[in-house]
């Protein structure tokens, strides 16, 4: 048995936690007293790409490379995370699915909430399109998806799309009739088209801000529209690299507390050394902690992880520790359906993951199992 005395986000306070047995004993306040320590029951990272060297959209992927992937995002605070298959041949994107349900079933990953695919449903147009390679683009099907998901085993829980493509409204409301999360991404959609695919179901932006043209009109664009509509939530990357951070401040304003969350984007060559790599048959170069397409202004993906994302965007003053363990805990595991909502409290089982806070700035402090 070992006692705490914490902060918690969202709540007033300073708490004594006893933690023993792999639970919360007992929590209790503690009024006048101060602490730099933050309990959370760890951080859920929605859209993981891959990490320490494990490409998840890839046919060949072992169960020990699978788990290596999940046990290094464990030690970095994500108790978690949604794989997530991003554009490629319809081949490669089943096996890699396959692959994720294999070592799912298995129990060599434990902690997948569900597949996050990004894949083949987004736009083709140079800009918004990305990273992703535009000749593997098509509208989307309710055909195409359910091979997806019989490959992955019905793990399929969260699918990103452009709402501009053909057929995109109909797959939409099938998809969330059946409780899927959907949601926007890569797409150059007109407000009336982002509207229809609220309407559809549709409930989230998926990295908003990003996935775009640098260049757009000032008034009538993709962003505003996202920002406007109420209904949809918005994932942001917090590190300081996708978008700058008086960006994220507005785009957390706009969306609200209660429908903002932070995720990583973090790709295979996460924490690797600056230098030029192989990623999707293109050249790519890891600089200023970022992964750049070599000899464009686009990224391709993130080279932080979610609690990386954290620890840059509070000690840039961009959110207060609260708002950054909320965004990378509380809310998003309210999205994907995580029942408790990894709320801190007493009786809850960890594992239980300790930020210190100096300066304003978060850092991972300690995991207890």
């Amino acid at each position: 048995m070992a006692e705490y005395l914490v902060k918690i986000p969202g709540r007033d306070y300073c708490w004594r936690a006893r933690i023993g047995n792999g639970r919360i004993e007992t929590l209790l306040h503690a009024e006048d007293e101060s602490t730099p320590l933050w309990l959370t029951r760890g951080l859920v990272d929605i859209q993981v790409n891959g990490y320490d060297g494990v490409l998840l959209t890839k046919k060949d992927n072992s169960d020990e490379e699978l788990a290596r992937c999940e046990q290094a995002l464990a030690n970095s605070g994500t108790v978690r995370w949604c794989p997530t298959v991003t554009t490629n041949d319809p081949g490669v994107i089943r096996a890699s699915l396959s692959a994720i349900r294999r070592a799912v079933n298995n129990g060599s990953l434990t902690r997948v909430q569900c597949i996050h695919t990004e894949a083949n449903f987004l736009s083709a147009e140079e800009g918004y399109r990305g990273a992703h390679m535009p000749r593997y683009m098509t509208d989307p099907t309710l055909a195409e998806f359910d091979g997806w998901q019989e490959a992955a085993g019905g793990l399929i829980g969260y699918v990103s799309l452009a709402p501009e493509r053909k057929g995109a409204i109909e797959f939409i409301e099938q998809l969330a009739g059946h409780g899927t999360l959907v949601a926007l991404a890569h797409h150059n959609g007109s407000r009336e088209q982002i509207a229809a695919a609220t309407d559809a179901g549709a409930r989230l932006s998926t990295h908003l801000f990003n996935g775009c043209r640098g260049e757009i009109n000032r008034h009538n664009n993709v962003i505003y529209a996202q920002l406007a509509e109420d209904r949809l939530w918005a994932s942001f990357i917090p590190d300081g690299q996708h978008i700058p951070y008086h960006v994220l401040k507005t785009g957390i304003r706009a969306k609200g507390l209660e429908r903002a969350v932070f995720t990583s984007d973090v790709t295979y060559l996460g924490g690797y050394p600056e230098g030029e790599y192989t990623k999707a048959e293109r050249t790519v170069e890891i600089r200023s902690g970022a992964v750049w397409i070599k000899g464009t202004p686009y990224l391709s993906g993130a080279w932080s992880t979610l609690s990386q994302g954290v620890e840059r965007a509070t000690a840039a003053g961009a959110v207060t520790p609260d708002v950054a363990l909320r965004l990378a805990s509380n809310n998003p595991a309210r999205l994907i359906g995580i029942e408790d909502g990894l709320e801190v409290a007493a009786g809850k089982p960890g594992p239980f993951v300790l930020f210190r806070e100096s300066g304003g700035a978060l850092k991972l402090d300690q995991i207890i199992s």
